[in-house]
């Protein structure tokens, strides 16, 4: 179902409310995030514009998110990222947390 362009503008107003309010921006990477203009455009208004801090959490099946701007944004500031994509059990997933926080 396609959002019409009042949804959109809707949508987009309550990113950027909720970006403005933020301390730190948690950005769950994976190539389909890379790949869609929307999240290209919340990610880049986040750490370019607003220059909020973030933790990239990589998530989903490849890395060939590193090849796009949004990796190259990423890769580029020195952030480690929080690698999720072998999650398999409770215990990653809690080491995991503390890694996050």
């Amino acid at each position: 179902e396609q959002l019409t362009s009042g949804q959109m503008t809707g949508m987009f107003e309550q990113i950027t409310a909720g970006l403005l309010n933020s301390t730190c921006v948690c950005a769950f990477i994976s190539s389909q995030y890379a790949m869609s203009e929307n999240c290209k455009m919340e990610f880049q208004f986040a750490a370019k514009s607003l220059k909020k801090p973030f933790i990239p959490i990589c998530i989903g099946e490849d890395i060939n998110w590193q090849e796009t701007v949004i990796g190259a944004l990423i890769l580029g500031s020195g952030v480690p990222t929080v690698d999720m994509m072998e999650v398999s059990s409770q215990g990653n997933l809690d080491s995991k947390m503390e890694e996050i926080f």
